[in-house]
């Protein structure tokens, strides 16, 4: 079965982590995404919060949970533009990580998903302090240098880079927490992001 709940023939013997139920919205709108972490550690990520630019966002699980190379994890969430969204479909999101044991590493995860008209998809990442707030979609944009910080190759896990769609890589280490990051993106009316989160090696 696929993450959004259909069934295809080359799918029907494999079975995803968390399926996402059926929604019309969502494979009816003309620009949306869905998203797909999949996760290679003994880490723990949990969706704490989202701030909306303009869309819908349908999470309805929230926990990315431990997993392996050979045996990853996987979570989907899915956003899309409504009626009333002139701009497409644009969130940010925060997860907390967590260790094994559900101790706070007091880190978190940040995500900038976002799905405009025109083929202006943008995505980037980074991981902060748990007491640094979440930034909103519009904050996020305003406060890097647009001469610098858009379309480049990402420095490292604090780098806020926004990438459009497709092109340069969005991946870094965190060498406090022994993680690898990969965001890979595309420019598409219906945009299918994945992030993978490995070991360092």
């Amino acid at each position: 079965m696929s993450p959004t709940g259909k069934v295809s023939d080359a799918e029907s013997t494999q079975q995803s982590t968390c399926i996402l139920p059926p929604n019309t919205n969502f494979e009816s709108a003309n620009r949306r995404f869905l998203f797909t972490m999949s996760n290679r550690t003994s880490y723990k990520f949990v969706l704490h919060g989202s701030r909306k630019e303009c869309g819908v966002l349908d999470a309805p699980f929230k926990e990315l949970i431990a997993g392996t190379t050979n045996n990853p994890s996987e979570l989907y969430m899915r956003g899309y533009k409504t009626d009333f969204s002139l701009y497409g479909v644009t969130y940010t999101l925060e997860f907390r990580i967590l260790e094994a044991d559900d101790k706070d590493t007091n880190y978190r995860l940040n995500i900038f998903i976002g799905i405009g008209e025109a083929t202006q998809n943008y995505f980037g990442w980074y991981i902060c302090a748990a007491n640094e707030l979440i930034l909103s979609p519009k904050k996020w944009f305003r406060a890097i240098d647009s001469k610098t910080d858009y379309n480049r190759v990402k420095t490292d896990y604090k780098d806020r880079v926004l990438n459009k769609g497709g092109k340069h890589d969005l991946r870094a280490s965190c060498d406090q927490l022994k993680l690898n990051i990969e965001m890979i993106t595309d420019n598409q009316a219906y945009s299918t992001p994945t992030m993978i989160i490995k070991d360092m090696i």
